[in-house]
């Protein structure tokens, strides 16, 4: 592996595949702040290598570091982790911390980064039928017979990638979904029936680890967790797995060799396989570090754990950026993981992702059945993984509200045995069970199977899956009641006209007779979303990691809701689109009355006529949309969210609910925020410039257009121009710039004197204007600085 250091300008939209035209890479290593993420995303795409992202740690040195329980502060995450996952970087690893003022490396953690990427580099290398592959299947709800994951199949998802393993040249063993069943039933057995072990060793169904090997691992780990391992689960060689095998103790665990692929189910946490398997505290039983152990001397090439959700990335350590000593990763080492995960599970999908060292395969969900609590529990699962995502502040305050209220509706706490006054004092607890509690309540709901990993549906089931997303617009165009529609059996619905007619469109291309234009839009949603339903991309995504490819990033979500999300990508959280969410709309309202009020306080109770605002990617990503929201609350506009809480229109409050005169506003929003919301950006500019025509005695937006248009017509642009620009709020770098270039002029304080230097700098960077008729545009040099003028 030879190493090429080099750094390059983000502005560039082809500069990765420009420098590498000749010499392609085998693994990009990421050490920088990275800009420009679509134009790189492009790029990784067509590399198609791996990506992999390291982070410094500037709150401290590396012994500040070990000893923190976040290896990544939380006002990190957002830049740093949320939006680089958006772009496909992976495996974030802590490799500096700042040392007596200067940033030094970790010598352990970057050779961490090394060893994965010397693996992922024999990923691309080595022939397919010379790779050993370990799969360890989770196995929810528990039970010797029960062979299932999160709506998953798990013995024909087992012949699907089999399969395809095969056929793409890996030596497996090729087994039918009957032995599939059988064998996983018996390395089942010896994790309910642990007496069985040594006959499934004499019958091939179990491997194995000398206690001896094991207890020289054990002496490579810190002293802390040696003792912890021992007070917890006892000395390991007193441990119930250990058998004499060929004259020596042995740790005996269920496992089979199908050729180069090592089948077994995830070993338990805690030796009892249905306790503790969330718990982030503990520490695994000396079984589950044995198993782990022995697929790492047997130089297995890439692990894939099979099914949401596991146990290795909920093990002790770090809550992000983790040492290499923490528990999860000292499990898989530097070995590649491929998880395949459910696509609705966004929250510890990233789970996996940060705590488990996996690029997750996102695969579909089994067909809904409609209706019912069903479509309640899509809400809370979404206000759950958007207040995962928040960080502690009012717009978390108002998610957690929401999550309470709506499981009080629901008397869901009641079933819990939790009492309504421990909601809000033990909420953490209380959410961590009402996960689990959620996942049992989805499986009763789902009477329509379960999903086989690279497999779509059923004709019929991805149809009525469609006529669900389409939802009560299609029903209505139809003159259809959708209650009535799905108040049969599931097989009935076939015979529904709101089925029927969606069939005829998409399998036979035939337009209904008189079909309304609306009609013909949905129907053409439909078919759209039938072919994506009918595409998981699933296997291919799989197939790409085990060669060492890139796996394409994909957001994930309910797809009922989100009827384009698709399968088979790398699960991330960011979505520019539900910015600003429902909560933080409400918490922002309260933000600004608290603005206003301290405003009258110091200024003889009058209210601003204009505000500024500074939009940051990062502070949004902190608290989905609170200062945007103020923004909107500022000027009275109504944010719009489709179902799935994706931000659809801006709509102007009339002036009598508003209840006070509009306040305008001046928007400056940083580059990389330019780059990542522009479709939030788009609606604000339409809604300003409505605003702006907008005919009301009090209204400042309109007042201020119009004067700002006197004084351009005064400059010389012409007269539609001026009126377009005057209506225009915000401003940032020229398209493809980044920066202010002030911090730079700051440093050379010794060529100026004047700090009017600064200022002029800021607005001469910040000057040009975005709107729907002129996207980054700015005056010419003798007609003045728009922005400059729009904050007077």
């Amino acid at each position: 592996m030879l190493p090429v250091v080099f750094w390059f300008d983000s502005e560039q939209a082809t500069v990765l595949t420009d420098f590498f035209a000749k010499h392609k890479p085998r693994v990009l290593i990421n050490m920088q702040h990275m800009q420009n993420g679509n134009a790189r995303l492009q790029e990784f795409a067509a590399l198609n290598i791996p990506v992999l992202q390291t982070l410094t740690y500037r709150d401290g040195n590396e012994q500040q570091w070990l000893q923190a329980d976040q290896g990544i502060p939380a006002r990190t995450v957002a830049p740093f982790l949320s939006v680089t996952e958006s772009w496909g970087l992976s495996d974030p690893m802590v490799t500096a911390a700042v040392e007596d003022g200067r940033v030094t490396l970790m010598a352990a953690q970057i050779d961490s980064v090394l060893h994965k990427a010397n693996q992922l580099i024999k990923l691309q290398q080595l022939p397919n039928s010379d790779k050993k592959i370990a799969l360890l299947f989770w196995n929810h709800p528990m039970g010797e017979k029960n062979i299932a994951a999160s709506h998953l199949n798990v013995p024909r998802s087992l012949v699907e990638i089999t399969q395809a393993l095969t056929q793409a040249g890996y030596t497996v063993t090729a087994q039918s979904e009957t032995d599939f069943i059988d064998i996983a039933q018996q390395l089942l057995s010896g994790v309910y029936h642990p007496e069985t072990l040594p006959d499934l060793y004499n019958r091939g169904l179990a491997k194995t680890l000398p206690l001896a090997d094991y207890q020289q691992y054990l002496t490579t780990l810190p002293e802390d967790e040696q003792r912890a391992l021992v007070n917890r689960w006892g000395p390991a060689q007193k441990h119930w797995a250990l058998h004499s095998i060929d004259g020596q103790l042995q740790f005996v665990f269920p496992a089979i060799n199908l050729g180069h692929l090592t089948l077994l189910p995830q070993p338990s946490r805690a030796g009892d396989p249905e306790t503790f398997y969330h718990d982030t505290k503990v520490p695994p039983d000396h079984i589950y570090l044995a198993a782990y152990r022995y697929l790492n001397q047997q130089s297995i090439n890439a692990i894939i754990h099979l099914g949401t959700h596991g146990t290795q990335e909920w093990l002790p350590g770090k809550d992000r950026g983790l040492s290499v000593t923490d528990y999860p990763f000292l499990t898989v080492g530097d070995i590649p993981v491929f998880y395949p995960y459910i696509q609705d599970n966004i929250g510890e999908a990233i789970q996996a992702k940060r705590r488990g060292r996996a690029v997750t395969i996102s695969h579909q969900t089994p067909p809904f059945a409609p209706g019912g609590l069903y479509d309640e529990l899509r809400d809370l699962n979404q206000l759950i993984e958007e207040y995962q995502q928040l960080e502690l502040g009012a717009a978390q305050q108002q998610t957690q509200n929401k999550i309470i209220a709506l499981v009080t509706e629901l008397n869901l706490h009641q079933d819990m045995q939790w009492q309504t006054s421990q909601l809000t004092t033990e909420f953490a607890a209380f959410l961590a069970q009402l996960h689990d509690h959620l996942q049992l309540l989805a499986q009763e709901a789902i009477p329509l199977g379960l999903h086989t990993f690279g497999e779509p549906a059923s004709v019929q089931n991805r149809l009525t899956t469609v006529m669900q997303q389409l939802g009560g617009p299609y029903y209505a165009t139809l003159e259809v009641d959708a209650q009535q529609v799905f108040a049969v059996e599931a097989e009935q619905i076939t015979e529904s006209r709101p089925y029927q007619v969606l069939a005829d469109y998409i399998l036979n291309k035939n337009v209904p007779q008189d079909a309304s234009s609306a009609l013909l839009t949905l129907l053409q949603d439909g078919a759209s979303n039938f072919e994506n339903l009918s595409d998981p991309q699933e296997l291919q995504a799989l197939l790409n990691g085990l060669a060492g490819g890139f796996v394409l990033p994909g957001t994930g979500g309910d797809p009922v809701r989100n009827p384009q999300v698709p399968s088979g990508r790398n699960i991330y959280a960011f979505e520019a689109d539900k910015i600003p969410t429902q909560s933080a709309y409400k918490a922002g309202g309260t933000a600004l009355l608290e603005l206003l009020k301290q405003h009258q306080q110091q200024h003889s109770g009058s209210t601003p006529k204009k505000i500024a605002f500074s939009l940051w990617s990062s502070e949004a990503l902190r608290h989905l949309g609170v200062v945007e929201s103020q923004i909107l609350h500022a000027l009275g506009l109504q944010p719009r969210w489709d179902q799935g809480g994706r931000l659809i229109a801006l709509d102007i409050i009339p002036r009598q609910q508003l209840g006070r005169p509009r306040i305008d506003a001046v928007v400056q929003v940083t580059s990389v925020y330019r780059d990542q919301f522009d479709s939030f950006m788009h609606l604000l500019a339409g809604a300003i410039e409505r605003l702006s025509q907008l005919d009301e005695d009090d209204n400042p937006i309109a007042q201020h257009s119009k004067l700002i248009e006197q004084q351009l017509l005064d400059n010389g642009v012409q007269k539609e121009q001026a009126k377009q620009l005057a209506q225009i709020r915000l401003f940032s770098n020229q398209p493809g710039d980044y920066g202010t270039g002030v911090s730079k002029l700051a440093m050379a304080s010794t060529e100026w004197e004047d700090d009017s230097v600064l200022a002029e700098q800021f607005l001469s960077r910040m000057q040009y204007a975005y709107g729907t008729q002129h996207w980054g545009v700015a005056l010419a040099a003798t007609q003045g600085n728009l922005f400059s003028q729009q904050l007077k």
